[in-house]
């Protein structure tokens, strides 16, 4: 269990379908740590999802800078996108 002083915690999560709970929780699980991440969800059920805030907050204590690291790149993957699909015209 984690203490509240040691939780690296994370706040203001975009609500965006890249960042969605599934798929943070998916992708975790592919982390190799895995095991020290699932400490933190005992007897958790494997067809739910569990609490978006908490997954981050785990995550973000466990592996420091994956939650903001993986926001910064999606949103400069939305910036880039968004700029290729109205790119500004200087006539």
């Amino acid at each position: 269990m984690l203490k509240k002083s040691e939780v690296r915690w994370v706040e203001h999560l975009p609500n965006w379908n890249e960042f969605n709970t599934k798929r943070i929780w998916l992708s975790s699980k592919q982390r190799p740590e895995w095991q020290e991440i699932i400490r933190y969800f005992p007897d958790f059920p494997g067809d739910s999802l569990p609490n978006k805030q908490y997954l981050v907050n785990v995550l973000n204590t466990v592996v420091p800078n994956l939650v903001m690291d993986t926001i910064k790149k999606i949103r400069q993957q939305k910036v880039t996108e968004e700029e290729d699909e109205s790119p500004i015209l200087m006539t």
